[in-house]
């Protein structure tokens, strides 16, 4: 009788165990901690909030402050793809970042969303990286975003230039630009 009881007890506390164990796996626990931790943000999880469209889901600007880049970068390259200029100062933030990769990433991403708003911090970045590679992928973010005001601007670092990177940039921001609606430009 008394093994019997001992092995209840057992058997009781392994099936207590396994409970936790599954509840700590449940979907809405997952989810609910993915909000809250930018650590824990999942590639999943961020195709979801883009599939949804969701740019005021935590989880897109909790994954910005992920550890890693290439859950950051995964996060930024959505937040273009959704498009609301809700996400234009976030990744304004992220130009200033010490990876590479990433501030490329940022500066494609806020020309696709573009707006005045874009046009605005890619022209302030685009004087202050040194970075060729860089600075060409914001180029050609402000040709994509841009308006005839972006012209004069592009036009000087096409000009200007001493790295074939921005000169690239430049030339191909002026390219998108110019192959935009004639209708749109002023005479």
């Amino acid at each position: 009788n008394m093994k019997t009881s001992s092995a209840l007890g057992v058997l009781l506390l392994f099936c207590f165990f396994f409970f936790l164990v599954a509840q700590s796996r449940h979907p809405r626990q997952r989810t609910r901690n993915i909000a809250a931790q930018p650590s824990l943000v999942s590639p999943r999880s961020i195709l979801e909030a883009e599939a949804n469209r969701d740019v005021k889901s935590k989880v897109l600007f909790n994954a910005l402050k992920n550890p890693s880049v290439s859950v950051v970068k995964m996060a930024i390259l959505a937040l273009g793809r959704i498009g609301d200029p809700v996400a234009l100062e976030p990744l304004s933030d992220l130009l200033n970042k010490k990876s590479k990769e990433l501030r490329i990433a940022t500066a494609f991403s806020m020309g696709v969303i573009g707006g005045d708003l874009a046009l605005k911090l890619l022209g302030q970045h685009a004087e202050m990286h040194k970075e060729g590679d860089v600075t060409g992928t914001i180029l050609t973010a402000l040709g994509r975003a841009g308006n005839e005001s972006t012209v004069v601007a592009l036009s000087k670092f096409v000009q200007n230039a001493k790295d074939k990177d921005i000169l690239y940039g430049a030339a191909q921001g002026l390219g998108i630009l110019w192959s935009g609606d004639s209708a749109k430009w002023a005479v």
